[in-house]
C-alpha cells in the first residue's frame, strides 16, 4: 500500500485521514466556514 501524505504541509496520514492531516484540517474548518472534512451531500 502506498504510503498517503497530507496535501497541505506534506506529513504522513493516518489511516483515517484522507487527503489532509487532523492539523491542517482543523486549520481549514477554523478558517473557511464551508469547508468539510469527509464528503458531504456530493460524497
Amino acid at each position: 500500500m502506498e504510503d498517503k501524505h497530507c496535501a497541505d504541509c506534506g506529513m504522513a496520514l493516518s489511516d483515517d485521514e484522507t487527503w489532509c492531516c487532523a492539523d491542517c484540517a482543523e486549520f481549514y474548518e477554523m478558517t473557511d466556514p464551508n469547508f468539510e472534512m469527509a464528503g458531504g451531500e456530493d460524497g
